[in-house]
């Protein structure tokens, strides 16, 4: 296990998780990023909308009318996200759902993001508002807006989901990775096996093969068909070195023959 451990593969292993968890990583940003994208368009569709429209139904003298447009718009719609502001060219508000008007500086030709206190005692917490402000009838001025209390729930729901989606992702891709380690090591092992016995003598073993046809499955191909080709040249030696001891083996014979018979007599050391 701790070879294992150590091993070149588990590092491969490890890379293929990192590589898995940083691809959902850019996946679920990527995601993310366009799902924002796309509510944050369709609120400012909803605003400049809303603009349009009072702007097309309210000529410079309306007032009132207006203020009849948004208390329906308000109060007939309690579930509406909008938010409205109408105030007089003195500052005072005149209709609409928002108690105070925004500090935040807007212009006619801006939709901005901010949080605004509507409560004049701060005792609620602030409205997160996409809003912009339009000049209407009589010099007054209303804002329009979004109030994105659901849309940051939505958010936050999601950045919930995307954190597990993340854990799991990395969960999954260590153990896919553990998995493919101790595959490709125990093929390995079987042909390290092997090789070892070969080594040790038994020269008839052969490398095994599962049948996939994979990469292992070729190697193992290769190398019996080496070794078939060792074992064939070493039966060539070997009847090479048979054929040349039985060619020896006569006249071997003969000069051991003349050897011991002039050994049977004793000579002086020139006739040896």
């Amino acid at each position: 296990m701790t070879r294992l451990l150590r091993g070149r593969i588990v590092r491969y292993g490890s890379r293929y998780a990192i590589m898995f968890w940083l691809s959902s990583l850019a996946i679920v940003v990527f995601l993310f990023l366009l799902t924002f994208s796309l509510m944050d368009r369709h609120i400012d569709a909803a605003i400049t909308l809303e603009v349009e429209r009072f702007q097309s139904l309210h000529g410079a003298s309306q007032r009132e009318q207006m203020i009849a447009d948004i208390q329906n718009v308000v109060y007939d719609h309690p579930g509406f996200s909008g938010v409205f502001l109408l105030v007089g060219p003195t500052g005072e508000r005149l209709a609409g759902n928002l108690n105070l008007r925004p500090k935040q500086p807007l212009a006619p030709d801006k939709i901005l993001e901010f949080y605004h206190q509507d409560d004049p005692q701060g005792v609620k917490p602030p409205l997160h508002l996409r809003a912009t402000v339009v000049p209407v009838a009589d010099g007054c001025t209303l804002v329009v807006g979004w109030n994105t209390h659901r849309i940051d729930d939505l958010r936050h729901r999601l950045r919930s989901a995307g954190v597990y989606a993340l854990l799991a992702s990395l969960v999954l891709g260590v153990v896919a990775a553990v998995i493919v380690a101790w595959s490709l090591s125990r093929r390995l092992e079987r042909i390290n096996r092997t090789t070892i016995a070969i080594l040790e003598g038994d020269l008839d073993r052969r490398m095994t093969r599962d049948g996939s046809g994979d990469e292992f499955d070729r190697l193992a191909i290769n190398l019996n068909r080496m070794l078939n080709q060792i074992q064939r040249l070493l039966a060539s030696m070997r009847n090479v070195t048979d054929n040349i001891a039985h060619d020896l083996r006569s006249p071997i014979s003969r000069l051991k023959n003349r050897l011991e018979v002039t050994l049977l007599a004793e000579r002086d050391a020139a006739e040896y």
